[in-house]
């Protein structure tokens, strides 16, 4: 039995099932989130998402959070339970790995179903794209970049347009890109920015991101899940992708800092490594 009360997700399994004692611990577990218990803090704050929106990634469906969190997103139907088709989907949720749960977003079963379209028809345009010419490549690259920024203030507008960028864009993206990885950005904006400029590819965007990563480390270095953390993983994955090794100093700099996060000096030295084995030419 799964159930919700005050944004908590609770759990009672029992083997061999025996309906009397769930509904009886049920109950009790009810009891003691409503007013207090052994295990229940009540009245601490506590950090639920909102959902901004909602995104499919091929395999499932991924929930565009306010901030940071690990946790999975759920496609319900009306009774909260996990829905087995978009047919019968009515609304998404998040649950984290503390299980708190987020308000649920309303959804709409053609909206789902226009989202798996898209992704599907992005997935096989794929050697359409390589065919393009460059002219072509660029005339489009020109739109996405147009578009990106017609889509402020709007979150997740601004979202699907840089991944339509991570997909499509080349070079021309970057003047673009870059002013999305600003602090003064959401921290989504940020990330996905980041993103798209290692999937460019571009050495133009090498300087602006070591920049960035050349920044100290001015919060909780061991807390592996802060935004700035996430950020500067993601800077270091986006230098490794563009493979220049303009990037290699700073690099090795923050691998071997006692000032940096851990997860982000281990990426850093993977990266570091990969630039100086020497490129074999097909």
């Amino acid at each position: 039995m799964v159930f919700c009360r005050d944004n908590v997700c609770a759990g009672i399994y029992l083997f061999p099932a025996n309906d009397a004692k769930v509904v009886e611990l049920a109950l009790e577990v009810d009891k003691k989130l409503r007013h207090g218990g052994s295990g229940i803090n009540r009245g601490e704050e506590v950090n639920v998402p909102i959902i901004k929106g909602l995104e499919f990634c091929g395999q499932n469906w991924s929930a565009i959070l306010d901030f940071k969190l690990n946790g999975v997103t759920a496609v319900v139907d009306q009774l909260g339970i996990q829905a087995g088709s978009d047919d019968v989907s009515c609304g998404v949720c998040f649950v984290t790995d503390s299980c708190v749960v987020s308000d649920m977003l309303p959804v709409q079963k053609d909206e789902l179903k226009r989202k798996r379209s898209l992704y599907c028809r992005m997935m096989n345009s794929g050697n359409e794209r390589t065919m393009a010419s460059p002219q072509a490549k660029y005339a489009l690259s020109k739109k996405l970049c147009a578009d990106l920024l017609r889509s402020a203030p709007d979150l997740y507008g601004q979202h699907l347009a840089i991944l339509q960028i991570m997909n499509e864009g080349d070079s021309s993206c970057v003047s673009t890109l870059i002013p999305f990885t600003a602090p003064d950005k959401n921290s989504l904006l940020r990330q996905d920015a980041v993103r798209a400029l290692g999937a460019v590819g571009s050495p133009a965007a090498v300087a602006h991101l070591v920049k960035i990563l050349k920044g100290p480390v001015v919060s909780r270095q061991y807390d592996e899940d802060e935004e700035a953390a996430i950020l500067r993983r993601e800077i270091v994955c986006a230098l490794k992708r563009i493979g220049d090794v303009s990037a290699l100093p700073v690099l090795e700099s923050v691998a071997s800092s006692t000032a940096e996060y851990k997860s982000v000096r281990e990426m850093a030295q993977s990266a570091a490594e990969l630039m100086k084995k020497p490129r074999v030419s097909k």
